[in-house]
């Protein structure tokens, strides 16, 4: 038998599948978190080289938590490190942080998850330059 295409239906979303999956992992060792949010930051201070100001937008629509970042034209290597902190504080503040991946289907975002008291919460990070008009 074929099991490609084979549907079993949980009652469950495919987001909280991930909640319970995130139950099974550790929050990220401090080494590996710098170096995957210096990835991050190299990441989107390189795409917005030669642009216009960039806008990345940090979210979780659960939380209702929205925080928006600016990278400004230009960005200089200590922008990338700045980046990078900044992230680490926003993102430590809410909680710990299990896993840091980039989303395939939308160019230089991140899925990024963190164990809340809530429970297990996944953020978003994405450029956001497309909904920002400025005068």
């Amino acid at each position: 038998m074929d099991n490609e295409g084979m549907v079993i239906d949980t009652g469950m979303t495919l987001y909280e599948m991930n909640q319970q999956l995130m139950d099974s992992y550790k929050p990220l060792d401090p080494i590996i978190l710098n170096t995957k949010l210096m990835e991050v930051a190299t990441v989107l201070t390189k795409s917005a080289t030669g642009l216009n100001t960039r806008y990345y937008m940090l979210l979780n629509g659960i939380e209702r938590d929205y925080t928006l970042f600016v990278i400004y034209p230009e960005p200089q290597v200590e922008d990338t490190q700045k980046l990078a902190t900044e992230l680490a504080e926003t993102l430590t503040n809410r909680g710990q942080i299990l896993d840091i991946s980039p989303n395939k289907e939308l160019p230089n975002s991140y899925e990024i998850w963190i164990k809340m008291e809530e429970g297990n919460r996944m953020y978003m990070l994405f450029d956001y330059s497309d909904a920002v008009i400025e005068i």
